[in-house]
């Protein structure tokens, strides 16, 4: 998995503290991402595209963490 897509799950993570995607969405803009926005847009969009997070919108203005997304931050051992 390229490391942008992890770094926009693990911002995801951390903004919502870990709750269920299903209640939690979260604006794009308050992710504070270590990307330029054009990355930033890619990794979500192929994030959306492998199930790893659902979005809002087109092009995506907010976005939750998926259970297929939380998985794949546990198997990575970036969260517990």
């Amino acid at each position: 998995m390229p490391r942008p897509i992890l770094d926009v799950l693990l911002a995801v993570y951390r903004s919502t503290a870990g709750r269920p995607h299903h209640q939690f969405y979260i604006s794009v803009d308050d992710l504070r991402l270590p990307l330029n926005q054009e990355r930033a847009d890619a990794a979500i969009m192929l994030a959306v595209l492998s199930g790893l997070l659902t979005a809002g919108g087109d092009p995506a203005h907010s976005v939750a963490l998926t259970e297929a997304g939380r998985g794949l931050l546990r198997q990575r051992r970036m969260i517990d």
